[in-house]
């Protein structure tokens, strides 16, 4: 797994949440300089979605997958934060065609999707997004998601929400908080 440097060096153990990580054999530390991320991926953050990444990059740096089918999965900080760094996910084709995912908000919610996502972790190369948005600096309370690419490859669909909505001082890693919701 590649962790990134950061304000996360200034964070305690557990409490460490990196902007983004994809758990892969195949995954790269992309760096930290805004002008390796390709101008396509670069683009969506600054045009489409306003994203901070002369701030964010260098402060987080951006990880790239390298897919078995000749494409390139980026994931991009988009903006600073203490505990929740938002971040992207972009796919760069090899005819440098570009696709941002979307993620799909909890059934109910009034919205449909949303471009970005929160700490996000990328885990069976690509196929699983998994998300944790911290309520406080401590990061001992909050939701954690987990998202499965949809059929069409153009969005991720949340399947698991996780939550503990106390901030009791005593930290769990979110993958261990309550199940309250799941498509599962």
């Amino acid at each position: 797994m590649n962790t990134l440097r950061s304000a996360c060096s200034a964070l305690a153990g557990a409490m460490c949440m990196s902007a983004s990580l994809i758990s892969a054999a195949h995954a790269q530390d992309g760096g930290y300089d805004v002008s390796n991320l390709p101008a396509a991926i670069a683009a969506i953050g600054t045009e489409q979605l306003d994203c901070y990444l002369d701030d964010a990059v260098p402060a987080f740096g951006f990880q790239k997958l390298d897919l078995a089918d000749g494409a390139t999965l980026y994931v991009v900080p988009c903006q600073n934060g203490d505990v929740n760094i938002e971040s992207y996910l972009a796919r760069l084709e090899p005819d440098s065609s570009v696709t941002l995912f979307a993620f799909a908000v909890e059934p109910g919610s009034g919205a449909e999707t949303y471009p970005s996502a929160i700490n996000p972790e990328v885990l069976k190369n690509g196929l699983v997004v998994q998300t944790s948005s911290f309520y406080g600096p401590d990061a001992n309370c909050g939701v954690f998601d987990i998202h499965e690419l949809n059929e069409d490859g153009t969005a991720y669909t949340l399947v698991e929400r996780r939550e503990k909505p106390e901030c009791s001082g005593d930290y769990a890693p979110p993958q261990d908080y309550p199940v309250v919701w799941s498509a599962r």
